[in-house]
């Protein structure tokens, strides 16, 4: 009896030990059940401009490319900058603007067969030169600049241009709401008695509306 009970005993063990080698032979994943590697996607975005029948020259398109990398449990960002310096002349001093283009792309996702994101979008550039005087008559130059700055939430079609934005419909002001010499002008001379006048624009023109700008953007799987 005292026999058989041992052969008993030793055959548990012996199960009992191969089940354990067994199962410590399998890897265990460190990545979490359901869970996706990484994808990467670019994100390539034209800005067009159509100028009207009697305003400046439009400028030529611009295009900006980013790459991006989304998880399941993690939106992606991205952020480009494009920009340059201009020197301008401001009270006899000499200073540097800064223009150009800036993008930030903020939680970007996948949703349903597309690419969800939200973009900043700041654009400057100068529009034109105008002829400034002062208040001992001197006479100097200084950019005119444009600025727009503009928030989105899209969703885009993989491997399909969307114009996400389009701003020929939008209501129209007046560019000198808009548009102001660097130097600021005579508006902010008004603003204080006891400042130096400022200069003034030397024989103004009608200026009109700016280009309308058109944003397309297009998402794509690196593969």
């Amino acid at each position: 009896m005292k026999s058989l009970r041992r052969m008993l005993l030793l055959c548990v063990v012996a199960v009992a030990w191969s089940v354990g080698t067994a199962e410590s032979s399998n890897p265990v994943s460190s990545v979490p059940k359901g869970s996706r590697a990484p994808r990467y996607f670019q994100i390539t975005m034209i800005l067009r401009y159509t100028a009207s029948v009697d305003g400046p020259p439009a400028p030529a398109p611009q295009s900006v490319t980013t790459g991006v990398v989304v998880s399941d449990d993690k939106a992606g960002s991205c952020k480009v900058r494009m920009g340059s310096q201009i020197p301008v002349m401001m009270d006899g001093k000499s200073k540097y603007i800064d223009v150009g283009t800036n993008l930030d792309c903020n939680n970007v996702h996948l949703e349903g067969d597309g690419l969800a994101l939200s973009i900043v979008l700041d654009t400057s550039r100068v529009r034109e030169m105008v002829r400034l005087k002062d208040g001992n008559g001197v006479e100097t130059e200084e950019p005119l600049i444009t600025q727009r700055r503009i928030e989105l939430s899209v969703k885009l079609p993989l491997d399909t241009p969307k114009v996400v934005f389009d701003s020929s419909a939008a209501a129209k002001v007046h560019p000198l709401e808009q548009l102001k010499p660097v130097g600021g002008g005579a508006d902010a001379a008004a603003a204080d008695k006891s400042a130096p006048a400022r200069p003034v624009i030397v024989a103004p023109k009608v200026m009109t509306q700016d280009p309308a700008m058109q944003i397309e953007m297009t998402a794509s799987e690196m593969k």
